[in-house]
């Protein structure tokens, strides 16, 4: 009775534990996908900027001018500080989805050691049980004996 209850506890875990690995799925999918948009975000708002600039120096007749190059160098420079800022927290993300992933495991493992040992202390229970009642069981077996030669 109790190894049956220990066996549907472990499977009840088991289940909320996949339900929980599928939740962490979907959010480092949303994780990549946000990371993926924020991306490209940051280029076209950076092409938006290098057609303003060529737009302004264009309108003052500075489109030949070092001050073109300049204004796009610093549009470069923002875009990669950018980028490298959205790929930090992607990789930030996708670690700490790892070790959860890993907690998961863990308590997967948990789960299923409980359940051994609850096995185990039922078959514990059982083995007391016949040794605390070896003397009448064997008295019993005398019985059976003496019935079985007497008739």
């Amino acid at each position: 009775m109790k190894t049956q209850a220990a066996r549907e506890q472990q499977q009840a875990q088991e289940q909320l534990i996949a339900v929980q690995q599928r939740q962490e799925g979907i959010r480092e999918q949303a994780l990549t996908l946000d990371a993926q948009r924020r991306r490209r975000q940051a280029i076209r708002q950076s092409m938006i900027q290098r057609a303003q600039a060529l737009t302004t120096a264009t309108s003052q007749g500075a489109s030949q001018g070092s001050a073109l190059g300049g204004s796009y160098g610093q549009i470069a420079g923002e875009l990669n500080f950018a980028m490298e800022g959205i790929n930090q927290q992607e990789a930030f993300g996708h670690q700490m989805f790892a070790a959860n992933r890993d907690a998961l495991i863990a308590r997967r493992n948990i789960a299923s050691a409980e359940t051994q040992s609850t096995t185990g202390s039922g078959f514990s229970s059982l083995g007391g049980t016949l040794i605390s009642n070896l003397g009448p069981i064997s008295r019993m077996g005398g019985n059976l004996t003496g019935l079985v030669n007497n008739g």
